[in-house]
């Protein structure tokens, strides 16, 4: 084991170079171990671009990156180090990992090759450094080790060398064309690196936004007034919160993907109390920095599966709209609403409401436009409807209107399943008459 001890300066003493190779040590591990209790994860991969033209020809070759390396060491190429050499692949590749790969330190071996192709940690090189503290400017050759990084799939031997995932290969076809896996997510330091990682979150945020956007249309309605308002303003709450901070950390996109995890479990946690059946969150996929795709991928399901229990609403408006001779229509959108729920009328007109609640009932035909002329022309009997003595929870109160319950145990009711909309038939004079349609979640049990 090699000592990370700080060398001691001494009057006198005969300075070698591993005085000064221990000084880096020190430095070294010291940062290190400040920088680890920075982040859970303060490794991975920062800037990250594919030449796309060389993948054409069987080539995987980087144009820019930016990493820190597991053992903390940073790399960043073209802009400090160069780029490390293409690999050539062909189809038995296919399915195979991309990794970067840098040999990792020896304690008392030797770090630096004189040549290219060596196996060491660094490769020696030269450049010209300019003395800045003197006007002349004069130039001098310096020995520089610059990181051997390479480029290499997982079939090759990694166990000495520190490396970082850098894509998958998802085909190589006969033209040794290569095509590199979307869904993979290499391990990252920040949330914008990736771009599969920052679609999943932007996924979550529309997931978020259109379960608030009916969210809110629902709240707006019943004006929060019962037990299921209630409900639906905390669960309203709990998807703007959490749009918010995820727009926020895909605007910045310096977060790491280990923040941005605790805060998709944290929102699955709280919806689970709403949509779970048991009311407990399930067992989320463990955060791995190394496997991101397992992380991610399960987690945008069970949110898809919770959000989508959430937007079922207890109560969905369906418009109805004055046409001729009496009739008002209202376009079925989705069929299963009339097998599943209950349904309420509300009608409000400029006469006293004991004529409506007394009058209407007889002087209505309920059914699907496709046969409310024959009911009307012939006589029919339709829908039936029934007074009720209190507004249902579920949805708006309306002063001055009077609900009444729709009968859809009726045979005529089957129908619906394939009728374009409902038809209402109204005989009688009913100035400034006003009607509204809702369907209300059945009760369990009813």
């Amino acid at each position: 084991m090699t000592s990370t001890g700080k060398p001691l300066w001494l009057e006198g003493m005969f300075l070698r170079p591993q005085h000064l190779q221990q000084y880096d040590r020190w430095i070294e591990s010291n940062l290190d171990q400040r920088v680890a209790s920075l982040a859970a994860f303060p490794w991975g991969i920062r800037k990250l671009s594919f030449d796309l033209d060389a993948l054409k020809v069987g080539q995987i070759r980087l144009l820019e990156i930016d990493v820190v390396f597991p053992d903390g060491t940073t790399y960043a190429a073209p802009e400090k180090q160069p780029l490390p050499a293409a690999i050539q692949v062909g189809p038995p590749a296919q399915g195979k990992r991309v990794f970067l790969t840098l040999p990792i330190r020896a304690p008392g071996g030797v770090e630096v090759a004189e040549t290219d192709g060596g196996t060491q940690r660094f490769r020696n090189s030269s450049v010209q450094a300019i003395d800045t503290t003197r006007a002349t400017r004069a130039a001098a050759d310096i020995s520089v080790g610059l990181l051997n990084a390479r480029i290499m799939l997982d079939d090759q031997p990694l166990d000495e060398m520190t490396v970082l995932p850098i894509a998958e290969i998802d085909a190589v076809d006969a033209l040794a064309q290569v095509t590199l896996s979307e869904t993979f997510i290499p391990p990252v330091t920040a949330t914008g690196a990736s771009r599969r990682l920052v679609s999943i979150i932007e996924q979550i945020r529309g997931l978020l936004r259109s379960r608030a956007t009916s969210l809110a249309a629902g709240a707006a309605g019943q004006g929060g007034d019962g037990r299921s308002g209630m409900l639906d303003i905390m669960t309203l709450g709990i998807a703007n919160r959490f749009e918010a901070t995820l727009a926020h950390s895909v605007r910045v996109g310096l977060h790491g993907p280990e923040s941005i995890y605790r805060e998709i479990i944290a929102l699955a946690a709280e919806l689970a109390a709403y949509a779970a059946p048991s009311r407990l969150p399930p067992e989320f996929p463990a955060y791995q920095h190394l496997d991101l795709r397992a992380t991610f991928d399960p987690l945008l399901a069970i949110l898809r599966t919770m959000l989508s229990v959430i937007v079922e609403r207890n109560a969905i408006s369906i418009p109805v709209s004055e046409r001729d001779f009496g009739i008002w229509i209202g376009p079925i959108e989705d069929r299963m609403t009339f097998v599943e729920r209950r349904f309420v009328l509300i009608a409000r007109a400029n006469v006293a409401l004991e004529i409506v609640r007394q009058q209407l009932p007889i002087q209505i035909k309920i059914g699907p436009v496709e046969q409310i002329r024959d009911l009307v022309n012939l006589q029919l009997p339709g829908i039936a409807i029934q007074p009720l003595s209190v507004a249902p929870r579920e949805i708006p109160f309306i002063q001055n209107a009077v609900y009444f319950e729709v009968d859809t145990r009726n045979q005529l009711w089957t129908r619906f399943r394939e009728s374009a909309a409902i038809a209402l038939h109204i005989s009688g004079d009913y100035p400034g008459l006003a009607l509204e349609l809702w369907a209300i979640q059945r009760e369990t049990g009813s």
